[in-house]
């Protein structure tokens, strides 16, 4: 085939570099030219993308409006950088490029891939708080998968979710879990012993956003805190303003001024960090994909606690590889971190953990799986 040509769709830029960047350099390796369309945030994640070979089209669309002329005008938009790219295939990643690329992809005849990173607040029952936004992005997802198309899902979750309401029926259905992780980068670092003569040093590291549930982190460590343990909450993560459920930088300032966190910022070396802490903690609300962070911490041989949802439960195995815990609840988050406190519970989760990625969640796996859907839609 002469024409080998993949043009990624995603909503941000620094979304595509953390978890979709490996995935594009292999379809370079393996002969594709490739383009991103995406918003273009900061110059650095353009740059990353275009050092590794890739042209990068700036496309700047809003995660959070549902505007139908704002969709109508992007969807123009669209049309046209589809009729000049002529692209052999198109893998559209989150909501908003999967409709929208979906129905392009359709009309223009392009054999398409969708990437479902997670279903979010709209199809977890914790999180739904909108009926008919759910019938309305679902009849969307109906109408775009229409045609030549693959579908990835992160998590087994998803896949039912899609199957039960009818979506892509027509279309093949893959498994892929999660962005992978190059499992050299992230290891384990010595022997497992706790840190900085605390009981317990916790990492939160996730986008800063209301649902990923650090209110009910902060809860459960002042609970502790009054039981005399001593508890060092670092938190890392990506301000991200342009979500309306978006944590504002002030409130985690002034967490850290009163100690009840330790803010880290935005950390670039994570193997460095996870490999300084005791466990990791995401209480998050509603389905994820497969949240790269319980991925790597789990790599780096360290046990996580998160909430028994979408994507979570996924990587994190009840008692075996981590601690599953219900959303929303303080008492049973104050319970699992208490059984972080056994050095020999951690280690043997922790191991569990390590075992787990490499078996199913490694960057070479991942690739793989992901090449293979290119070269079989093609």
């Amino acid at each position: 085939m002469s024409n080998k040509h993949i043009v990624y769709w995603v909503n941000v830029d620094w979304y595509f570099c953390l978890h979709w960047l490996e995935r594009m350099e292999a379809a370079i390796s393996e002969g594709f030219k490739v383009t991103v369309i995406t918003t273009v945030t900061d110059d650095s994640y353009r740059n990353k993308i275009e050092s590794s070979g890739a042209e990068c089209i700036n496309f700047v669309i809003s995660r959070v409006s549902i505007n139908p002329v704002s969709f109508f005008i992007d969807f123009v938009r669209a049309m046209r950088i589809f009729a000049f790219l002529k692209p052999a295939m198109v893998h559209c990643i989150t909501i908003k490029p999967n409709i929208l690329g979906g129905v392009v992809s359709r009309i223009y005849q392009i054999p398409c891939v969708l990437s479902i990173t997670g279903t979010g607040v709209l199809f977890t029952k914790h999180g739904c708080r909108s009926w008919g936004l759910r019938q309305l992005i679902t009849r969307a997802y109906k109408f775009s998968a229409v045609g030549e198309k693959a579908i990835i899902f992160e998590n087994v979750d998803d896949k039912k979710t899609f199957s039960k309401l009818k979506i892509g029926v027509d279309n093949a259905h893959y498994l892929v879990r999660g962005a992978g992780i190059n499992t050299e980068l992230f290891k384990p670092v010595g022997t497992y012993s706790k840190t900085d003569n605390v009981d317990i040093k916790i990492l939160f590291a996730a986008r800063l956003l209301k649902d990923k549930g650090l209110d009910s982190l902060v809860d459960a460590c002042r609970v502790l805190r009054g039981e005399s343990y001593t508890i060092d909450l670092c938190v890392a993560g990506i301000i991200d303003p342009d979500v309306k459920d978006a944590i504002p930088i002030s409130e985690i300032k002034s967490l850290h001024l009163t100690g009840d966190i330790n803010w880290l910022g935005t950390i670039e070396n994570m193997p460095h960090l996870l490999n300084k802490v005791d466990v990791v903690v995401l209480p998050t609300r509603y389905g994820e994909g497969v949240p790269r962070i319980l991925i790597e911490a789990a790599a780096c041989g360290k046990p996580c606690i998160t909430t028994d949802v979408p994507g979570c439960r996924d990587i994190v195995v009840h008692e075996q590889t981590g601690l599953l815990v219900p959303v929303n609840d303080s008492v049973k988050l104050v319970e699992a971190i208490k059984k972080m406190l056994d050095v020999r519970f951690c280690e043997q989760l922790g191991r569990n953990a390590r075992a787990r990625v490499l078996n199913e969640f490694s960057d070479i796996t991942v690739i793989k799986e992901t090449m293979h859907i290119y070269q079989a839609l093609i």
